[in-house]
């Protein structure tokens, strides 16, 4: 008896879970996640360059006004 107890609750959590779609909505928000993540790669492997260079051109004229001074020499 304990074993058809068993094997019946066994088989109603297993059909619970088939009927249920609870995790579906975590699902599509992790999809989302990883479309955003790839894109946001993808921008970042075609325009990476770019953006370093702006960086760093910036950077070092931030650094250089301010060791020597000049306000305005990167205008």
């Amino acid at each position: 008896m304990l074993i058809f107890s068993a094997l019946t609750a066994v088989s109603a959590f297993k059909q619970r879970l088939i009927s249920t779609e609870e995790g579906q909505g975590l699902v599509e928000y992790a999809l989302i996640l990883i479309l955003v993540a790839a894109v946001a790669l993808f921008a970042l492997a075609m325009m990476g360059e770019t953006i370093n260079n702006v960086l760093y051109r910036n950077g070092v004229c931030i650094l250089s006004n301010t060791l020597g001074n000049n306000l305005n020499a990167c205008d």
